[in-house]
């Protein structure tokens, strides 16, 4: 897995032309799947960021299990005419569970939407105080499986948002699962 940095200190507000939007190239990041790491805030504010940003080149499917996506402030914050938050398709599970139907239904969404690009706001946030639980970290490991397989079977980028407490040490299960899937992961 490879990791960068992006030299930015944590952003406050939507920032649409950040430099290393570049590994979001649908042609050189295709069948990828790319991770943000940080505190929810920023990862949050910069996946909505890079969903308006693929919105004007591809469909987004937009998979929100952070609850941080907001279409109306999308709309008033973005005074466009190429941004189209219909282009946005919103997925908003609840629950580990949900979020792994979610995640089954995304080999037909991309079929059906001919999407290149999937974002999922914090794919760790039902599973971070799993602690070692079996089923838990079972349910991480088919979720992370069917993305590989999406992304490779579509040519998807799948950028996907994970917390800092994946790196605390109750959580290695979940690191270690992460480690063997992420193509790039960049810390903000």
């Amino acid at each position: 897995m490879e990791r960068a940095s992006t030299g930015h200190s944590a952003p406050t507000h939507l920032i649409p032309d950040i430099k290393w939007y570049s590994m979001l190239d649908l042609n050189l990041q295709s069948g990828k799947i790319l991770a943000l790491q940080g505190d929810k805030a920023t990862v949050s504010t910069l996946l909505i960021s890079m969903a308006v940003k693929l919105q004007a080149r591809s469909k987004v499917l937009y998979v929100d299990s952070a609850n941080t996506f907001n279409p109306f402030f999308v709309n008033a914050r973005y005074h466009h005419p190429k941004i189209n938050v219909d282009r946005i398709m919103v997925a908003r599970p609840f629950t580990a569970e949900q979020l792994k139907g979610v995640v089954e239904k995304l080999d037909n969404a991309l079929t059906e939407s001919r999407s290149k690009a999937v974002i999922i706001s914090a794919l760790d946030e039902f599973f971070v105080d799993a602690q070692g639980d079996g089923d838990t970290i079972g349910l991480f490991s088919g979720i992370l499986s069917e993305l590989c397989r999406v992304a490779r079977r579509h040519d998807a980028v799948i950028l996907v948002g994970l917390s800092n407490e994946v790196d605390l040490p109750n959580n290695e299960s979940l690191k270690g699962l992460v480690k063997e899937v992420l193509d790039v992961c960049c810390r903000v």
